[in-house]
Parts: C-alpha cells; sequence; structure tokens
C-alpha cells in the first residue's frame, strides 16, 4: 500500500491507477441551500472531472470522496445533520 498526497492545484493525471485499488479524496462540501456536494473553497470543480477520469484506465478503482475537513466543525456549517434526517431528495444527491 502506497499513500500519497497532492494539492488542489496538481493533476491527477500522475496517480499510476495500476498499483491501487481504492482513492480517498478530500475533501468536499455541502451546499446548504441546494444539498449539492461541491468543491471545498479554492478548488474548481475540474479536479473531480479529472480524478473520475482515472477510473477509465481503472474501471474497478473505487473512489471515495470525504466531506468537510478539520474546519468543518467550527465555521457555522450544520448541514450535514440535517441531511441525515431531511427529506430523500436530499439523500439522493449524497448516495
Amino acid at each position: 500500500m502506497s499513500i500519497c498526497a497532492i494539492g488542489p492545484n496538481r493533476d491527477p493525471s500522475w496517480i499510476r491507477t495500476d498499483s491501487i485499488t481504492h482513492l480517498y479524496v478530500a475533501f468536499a462540501s455541502i451546499e446548504p441551500s441546494t444539498y449539492e456536494v461541491v468543491p471545498m473553497e479554492g478548488t474548481s470543480t475540474d479536479i473531480f472531472t479529472k480524478i473520475m477520469a482515472l477510473k477509465e484506465s481503472a474501471p474497478g478503482l473505487k473512489i471515495f470522496l470525504s466531506l468537510g475537513g478539520w474546519t468543518y466543525s467550527d465555521n457555522g456549517t450544520l448541514v450535514v445533520p440535517s441531511v441525515m434526517f431531511g427529506p430523500r431528495c436530499c439523500l439522493n444527491k449524497l448516495v
């Protein structure tokens, strides 16, 4: 197993998908008004597209997106608990 980290400005195409089975991506957020998953501030949606493109060369690759971050609990963002118990339409956006 190897672990590596990249920043929001580094292109993920360098990741060798022939030697991994799982990829953990951090972080994204939930837009409180729409319940849409959105990139963290300072990150483009383009990075999500590039990360998902890795599955073209490795269809079995499992990609997990972490929501939040170490500042998520103290920045006034209370949307996560409300989504867990919210309307089905909101839950479906996260599953």
